[in-house]
């Protein structure tokens, strides 16, 4: 995606109602709502993924799953293919990886993301400098990266 899109983030200390509320409030003005972390982990996490795009199936939901070589720190389980493709089947349009990962769990999200149709943001928490240079890592035959 190449231009800037605005999102808001339902976080921290939310639950189901209010993030509905504020869904409803602002999808006029907000373009991609976050369903982060914390709240995947406090409101059932694909549940609650589903019951925002229930309500609202025109909405581009990211829900933030945080995959790493550890697994979902979403709290989502299974292999970092299952967790895409689920979260994909539960109605989020973009995901994540985290950059810390090794090049196996970050190409098999992209590939999972790309199967399922969904965008992957890879999170860039806990890198310490993000100007060096990406490992290299290659993706149907092509070089994404040096």
């Amino acid at each position: 995606m190449s231009h800037m899109r605005i999102q808001a983030a339902l976080d921290y200390n939310l639950t189901m109602a209010d993030a509905l509320r504020i869904i409803e409030q602002s999808k006029e003005s907000v373009e991609v709502f976050e369903i982060g972390t914390p709240f995947l982990k406090s409101q059932g996490g694909l549940d609650c993924i589903k019951t925002v795009r229930e309500k609202y199936p025109d909405l581009v939901i990211y829900a933030d799953t945080k995959v790493s070589n550890e697994g979902a720190r979403s709290g989502l389980e299974g292999t970092p293919y299952q967790v895409i493709e689920n979260t994909v089947k539960a109605g989020a349009n973009i995901v994540t990886v985290m950059a810390y990962s090794d090049d196996a769990v970050v190409e098999e999200v992209i590939r999972a993301g790309h199967d399922c149709g969904a965008e992957v943001l890879v999170d860039l928490m806990n890198i310490e400098d993000v100007v060096a240079p990406p490992k290299s890592m290659t993706l149907w035959g092509q070089t994404m990266y040096p």
